[in-house]
């Protein structure tokens, strides 16, 4: 995984990555041949992933804890 910036943990790479994808898939000139991007699925993954944060945060913080 890349290095994430710790205030957003991983969020922008996350939505860089919806768009890149989103661009990715965007129907070409044959579009029997092209995959839509399914743009309700990587919200709602992007909203599992959201919730997750807070849970993050708390295992980070209980490790960081650990090692001080």
């Amino acid at each position: 995984m890349p290095c994430d910036h710790p205030q957003t943990q991983g969020m922008t790479e996350l939505m860089n990555k919806i768009i890149c994808n989103s661009l990715s898939n965007y129907p070409k000139f044959d579009v029997k041949k092209d995959e839509l991007f399914d743009f309700s699925k990587a919200l709602k993954q992007l909203q599992k992933n959201k919730d997750t944060i807070p849970q993050n945060c708390r295992k980070r913080t209980s490790c960081s804890e650990k090692t001080i």
